[in-house]
């Protein structure tokens, strides 16, 4: 027999369920082609093969990006360069937070004192797990920032150059006549391959 809390809670599951699945229409019918879900209307528009890099590619992929249409002109000018530009200021901040994450994995390394703790206290100290003085905790922080930046080198290093390619953009046919404000751009990147990677 069921209890009265179940009731209730199959109740607010099925009142979720609805709200997500109205909110999943609103979203797809309504607001303006930054937040709206316009996947469909591309293949229900029936553009033709020529506007898009086919999907058998092997080298090439499509980006369909919404620009608003007061930075087109901006967009235009510097597209190709924005990956390079986001790896840039992603990687400038990612280092920057070396020391931060030393520091964190010291401390959780330090709490746990597990395998991972007693083998940097050997490499450290040359011997068995104990106090650390100042200046052993001082290398240790320098070991694992050393982890940190070698890690952090190996992921630049391996990063595949995804690249958008120049004077290929290509701007769609108005998706949303209501939306006056912004466009989709279709831009063509290298697509990596698993030997890149």
């Amino acid at each position: 027999m069921r209890t009265r809390d179940d009731q209730v809670k199959r109740q607010q599951d099925e009142v979720t369920k609805i709200r997500n699945e109205f909110a999943a229409v609103t979203k797809k019918e309504g607001g303006n082609l930054m937040t709206k879900d316009f996947t469909d209307d591309i293949y229900e528009r029936g553009f033709e093969d020529r506007w898009f890099i086919p999907e058998t590619s092997e080298m090439f992929c499509n980006l369909l990006v919404v620009v608003p249409n007061i930075k087109l002109p901006e967009f235009r000018l510097g597209y190709w360069r924005m990956i390079e530009e986001y790896y840039t200021n992603n990687d400038a901040t990612e280092e920057a937070k070396i020391p931060e994450v030393v520091e964190k994995k010291y401390k959780a390394m330090k709490e746990a004192q597990g395998e991972a703790w007693e083998a940097l206290v050997k490499s450290v100290t040359g011997g068995e797990p104990g106090e650390f003085t100042e200046g052993d905790e001082k290398n240790a922080l320098n070991i694992l920032r050393t982890q940190e930046e070698k890690a952090f080198k190996k992921k630049k290093a391996s990063r595949f150059p995804f690249a958008l390619i120049p004077d290929a953009l290509k701007e769609l046919p108005k998706l949303d006549d209501k939306d006056k404000e912004n466009t989709v751009l279709r831009l063509v990147a290298f697509r990596p391959q698993l030997d890149d990677i």
